[in-house]
This record gives structure tokens, sequence and C-alpha cells, in this order.
């Protein structure tokens, strides 16, 4: 789901009228991060190599690369297991583009003179209000470090959830049923009346 609207929301609660929790993933389907990483490969390609490449070109291979090779909050828990992550991810992704993969580093600090931040999509703070007020309880379900919770307590946001579920401090990570049990244990709900909201197939099912 790249948008929430409000249709959205009442046709899932007539549809499916059993669902007492709505659990959202965060990266890519709540926020975003600004500047995308699209553009910043997009910048670091056009000053490097002088080539200017559709950035929707660039999303399609960053989207096949991290099926390929998936970020783990549980895995990358250092700077150094950070930089060694996205050197490999880097060279991957410079490859599939028909970059030399030895600049992958030089990305990389592209990236740390650019930081991105999470930022939430138009609508997301209405559709997650609204679902509340319906009766609906919402919590978020997201495969990140302990970090998230600061990004939500710094931009205001931690009220819209009723609960958070992240696999850095859980110590599972989706798409591992463990990550989903764990959520249903602490919600005393059934499978059935949990929705799950994500942007992968791989991850969030």
């Amino acid at each position: 789901m790249t948008t929430l609207y409000m249709s959205d929301i009442y046709r899932t609660k007539m549809k499916f009228k059993f669902v007492k929790i709505v659990a959202f993933d965060f990266c890519d389907t709540l926020a975003e991060l600004k500047p995308s990483p699209a553009g910043l490969v997009h910048d670091f390609i056009s000053r490097t190599f002088g080539i200017s490449l559709s950035q929707e070109n660039i999303r399609e291979a960053i989207f096949d690369v991290s099926n390929i090779i998936p970020y783990s909050s549980l895995s990358v828990s250092s700077s150094d297991e950070r930089r060694k992550f996205y050197d490999r991810y880097n060279s991957t992704l410079l490859d599939r583009l028909g970059f030399p993969e030895e600049y992958s580093l030089h990305l990389l600090e592209h990236f740390e003179r650019n930081k991105g931040h999470w930022k939430l999509k138009d609508g997301v703070v209405e559709a997650l209000t609204n679902l509340r007020s319906s009766g609906i309880r919402v919590v978020l379900a997201s495969n990140f470090d302990d970090g998230l919770r600061q990004i939500l307590t710094d931009s205001g946001h931690m009220s819209l959830f009723d609960a958070l579920y992240i696999s850095g401090s859980m110590g599972h990570e989706k798409p591992s049923i463990s990550f989903y049990e764990e959520i249903l244990r602490s919600e005393r709900c059934q499978g059935w009346e949990l929705l799950m909201v994500g942007d992968s197939l791989n991850l969030d099912i």
C-alpha cells in the first residue's frame, strides 16, 4: 500500500467486520525516506558518471536488490556490520544498474552525507486516527532497530499507535512466524482478527 485513502478504510471495515486489530508495516508503507534512496542514487550516478538514469528504473533495481539482500535489524547490529552490509548491497545495486561495483563505498558515503529522514505519507495520520476512533486497535509491526521508537517520538507520532512490535527489540523479524505469533499472544487475539498491511509479499504475509 503506497497511499491510504479513507474509502479504503471504510470498505475494509465493512468487508472484514471480524477484524479487531490492524498491524501496519512502517518503511515504505506508512513512511518514506526524504530524500528518497532512488533520488540519492540518481544524484550519485549523475555526479560520478555523468549519466542520468530514470528514477523509476532505479526504484525497480532497489526493490529487486532489497528482496535479494534484505536488511536485518538482528544481524546488522553495529556500525561495522552496517558498513559491510551496505558495501555488499551497493555493489549488487551498481552492478544491476550497469556500473562498477568498486564504487559501492563511495555510494555509501554519499548516502551518509545526505542522510534521509522518515516522513509519514500523505493521509496516514487521518487514516490511523479514523481507524482507532472506529474501535479498531492500530499497531506497528516493523523490521527495524529500536531507533524507530525515537523516530516516532521526535516526530510526535507515537500516539497514533496502540502498541509497537519492532524486530530489533523482539528478537524476531518478519517473515518469521515467531514475529507474528508474538503479536497474537500480546494482543490476545486470533489470526483472523488481525489484518496486516504492508508493501512486501516476502515479509508482510
